[in-house]
């Protein structure tokens, strides 16, 4: 089943935040990093403000399942009594670091540093803006999860933590911030059926299992569609479909072979 309903984990799960300079398209300033310390899972969740925690805490449970333990600093919207509330509830043990002890989080060097650097990375190589920031992390650790790690003797860290088989299938198709076209609902017969976009991530929780997130190119709106194709095929591009110039010069290399 694509929504199994989801297991307590057989795990600690560390939590610490990650802040941004500046606003994401989706209007978040931070988020919020989960690391199983057994399983090495990493689920990350934006945020508008720290005080949005007990609700991402929440998400992370019903989402990905419920940690016997829950360790974190001594930030206090991680240790309110809405948080500590929901753990006596789900009989979730606590944790924290000392004071100025940041390396006792697990999260900090495991999850926030390797979501930092490798969305970074990311979006150096693909030439994404940055408000895509938080779509950048989503997808890294998206693609973690789901990648064999040595650290596990190459199993893959979503499959320790849940025990389910992961299908990988929608990975394997567009990579981040790719120029697609996707099919447009309603339109006029005389115009094209396609619209412009770049896949920026996976909607995991909406249609089947090959249904993406799609920012359209005014980069503030994201849609969410499974009827969508690459734009990089040269061959079979749309001619009457507009990218940025700079996309243009890309998709316009081998017209010479078209004949």
């Amino acid at each position: 089943s694509r929504f199994p309903l989801k297991k307590r984990l057989n795990e600690v799960v560390a939590t610490d935040t990650l802040f941004s300079d500046i606003a994401s398209v989706e209007g978040y300033t931070c988020s919020q990093v989960f690391f199983g310390c057994s399983s090495r899972i990493v689920e990350v969740y934006g945020m508008k403000s720290k005080s949005e925690f007990p609700d991402v805490y929440a998400d992370f449970m019903r989402e990905i399942g419920i940690p016997h333990t829950l360790r974190r600093d001594n930030a206090l919207e991680e240790d309110s009594f809405k948080v500590r509330q929901m753990n006596r509830e789900n009989i979730v043990m606590d944790e924290y670091t000392e004071p100025k002890h940041p390396q006792q989080n697990p999260a900090e060097l495991n999850g926030v540093k390797m979501i930092k650097e490798r969305s970074l990375q990311l979006m150096d190589r693909v030439n994404a803006p940055k408000q895509t920031w938080s779509l950048a992390q989503r997808y890294v650790a998206d693609i973690y999860n789901i990648t064999s790690n040595t650290q596990l003797n190459n199993k893959v860290p979503k499959e320790v933590a849940t025990g389910e088989t992961q299908d990988i299938s929608h990975a394997l198709l567009y990579r981040f911030f790719e120029p697609i076209y996707y099919y447009a609902n309603e339109i006029t017969y005389s115009s094209s059926k396609e619209e412009p976009g770049y896949f920026v991530g996976f909607a995991m929780s909406s249609g089947d299992a090959l249904t993406f997130k799609i920012l359209k190119t005014d980069m503030r709106i994201i849609l969410v569609r499974n009827v969508i194709r690459s734009a990089v095929n040269t061959i079979k591009k749309n001619r009457r479909v507009n990218f940025n110039k700079e996309v243009k010069n890309h998709m316009n290399q081998g017209d010479e072979l078209i004949t």
